[in-house]
């Protein structure tokens, strides 16, 4: 039904976003009889279903024709403007999951920038790490990034490491993205790469 209304007064609003939602409500309930709402909701959505198709619209079929302001602007196709499609990017990291006396290491992201302040694995650092174990890498999507990550249970080469040290509990409720919670779970169910 939206396609149609989209098409039948040329509005180009995203009918997913919350202003063209409300937008296209509100003139649906602008062209709704006072009798026999059902039949006309019914016949729009058939039409949507049979003539009004997304790709190619059948016009010389349809009864609105003489009144569609897409048809009149030439491209009903172009109706309703869909959301853009998100571009990822691909991102491989590798984590050092690094413990000590049933303790993890955790270090603090900086205080702005992508996921401000929260706590999350190291990254793994040649020469100053030894990899003891890999892990099978966990997917993870935020914002228009979609990360592989690869996580290493290591062993540390220096003596006093950047951050600090949490019980696997602890981490669960500490401010973490939910990559991490993913890593976590990993270590706690090993399986091969």
């Amino acid at each position: 039904m939206v396609r149609v209304l989209s098409r039948l007064f040329a509005i180009r609003k995203n009918p997913k976003s919350t202003e063209g939602n409300k937008f296209f409500c509100g003139k649906a309930g602008e062209i709704l009889p006072q009798k026999n709402c059902g039949d006309f909701n019914q016949a729009l959505m058939e039409l949507g279903a049979t003539v009004c198709l997304p790709e190619s619209p059948r016009c010389s079929e349809c009864p609105l024709v003489s009144i569609c302001r897409a048809r009149k602007a030439g491209r009903p196709e172009l109706y309703p403007r869909g959301k853009k499609k998100v571009t990822y990017r691909k991102i491989k990291l590798s984590v050092a999951l690094i413990e000590r006396n049933g303790k993890l290491l955790m270090q603090r992201r900086p205080d702005r920038g992508l996921l401000k302040g929260m706590w999350e694995f190291p990254p793994l650092e040649k020469g100053a790490m030894e990899i003891r174990q890999s892990f099978k890498p966990v997917q993870h999507s935020i914002m228009n990034r979609r990360l592989t990550i690869h996580p290493y249970l290591c062993r540390l080469n220096v003596t006093r490491p950047p951050g600090r040290w949490f019980r696997p509990a602890e981490i669960e409720r500490l401010a973490t993205s939910s990559m991490n919670r993913k890593i976590l779970a990993q270590l706690a169910s090993p399986s091969p790469p």
